[in-house]
């Protein structure tokens, strides 16, 4: 697992790089179902959240993104209400400050929040910066993902290690 200690509150470091190739993907859809979702930071801050009905998130555009829009929202909601009713939690925290990171959006099977690797199917989440260098809270730079999976797997096969960030340029 990648140490806890080299992240910014649970955010892995970003290059601008790195952001600028999930941006040329913003919009790619598979089966139906959009895969990549850029969304403008300042635009993230002004949506709606805590709860709300389901008719309300269906038209939230972090719900659509999270969910993978169009249909699959409408089946993940349709699921949502049979199991929970017709209210639903958004939750969003603004706390990265001015670096470039991406955070893990942990899938978790409850209400309850969990800030740790350990947690069901981390999907990354990712701000858009205004540096192209990764830096800690203090300024002191920061490794790159590649940089962290060589550190934290010293014995990651080259192929594998390939695998894994091609998945996030």
């Amino acid at each position: 697992a990648i140490s806890e200690e080299k992240l910014i509150t649970h955010a892995l470091p970003l290059t601008q790089e790195s952001f600028d190739a999930l941006e040329k993907r913003n919009g790619e859809t598979k089966d139906g179902i959009q895969l990549v979702t850029v969304m403008d930071h300042a635009q993230a801050q002004k949506g709606k959240f805590g709860e709300q009905s389901l008719s309300q998130a269906l038209e939230n555009p972090h719900v659509q993104a999270f969910l993978g829009g169009g249909e699959q929202t409408e089946a993940y909601l349709e699921a949502h209400q049979k199991v929970r009713g017709n209210k639903i939690y958004v939750w969003h925290c603004n706390d990265l400050g001015d670096v470039p990171v991406a955070r893990p959006l942990v899938l978790y099977y409850d209400i309850l929040l969990s800030g740790s690797f350990s947690s069901y199917g981390r999907v990354p989440g990712v701000r858009r910066a205004s540096v192209s260098e990764p830096v800690r809270a203090g300024g002191a730079p920061r490794k790159t993902l590649e940089e962290a999976l060589r550190s934290e797997f010293p014995d990651l096969d080259k192929e594998r290690l390939k695998s894994i960030l091609s998945r996030y340029q």
